[in-house]
């Protein structure tokens, strides 16, 4: 099962955990949970790729964080883009910064490889308003 930590998509590289009664867990390489496993915890880690089947029309939720300035529209720009870029919207959680001078947008996206979600976040950071996207689990 994917790791809702990190949600790997095709094209990130991966590695397999195996848990206590729940099977493998896959996990990004560079997910902080597996960087941070105690060294007795690390003798449970396997090497894992992607399969042929992984490509194509499957598709992965991948969660993006999205924070921009607050102004009225902003959130319709945004899912406008993630509209035009065919994605589909699996959920989406906006909060505003203590500060109320920013909002932070959580959004987990239906992809079906990185690729895909590497161009949706160059798209989102031409955005009028948005200072920064990142993927969650970073």
């Amino acid at each position: 099962r994917f790791s809702k930590c990190c949600n790997p998509v095709p094209g990130d590289e991966i590695i397999g955990y195996v848990t206590r009664g729940r099977g493998v867990s896959i996990h990004r390489t560079d997910c902080p949970n597996v960087l941070n496993l105690p060294e007795g915890e690390r003798r449970r880690l396997l090497e894992a790729e992607w399969g042929a089947a992984a490509e194509g029309n499957n598709t992965f939720i991948s969660t993006i964080q999205v924070v921009a300035m607050e102004k009225k529209g902003i959130l319709m720009d945004i899912t406008s883009v993630i509209s035009r870029e065919d994605i589909n919207i699996d959920s989406l959680v906006a909060r505003r910064t203590k500060n109320n001078q920013e909002n932070v947008f959580s959004i987990s996206v239906e992809i079906t490889a990185k690729s895909q979600l590497e161009q949706l976040v160059k798209k989102l950071e031409q955005v009028p308003g948005v200072y920064d996207v990142l993927r969650a689990g970073m």
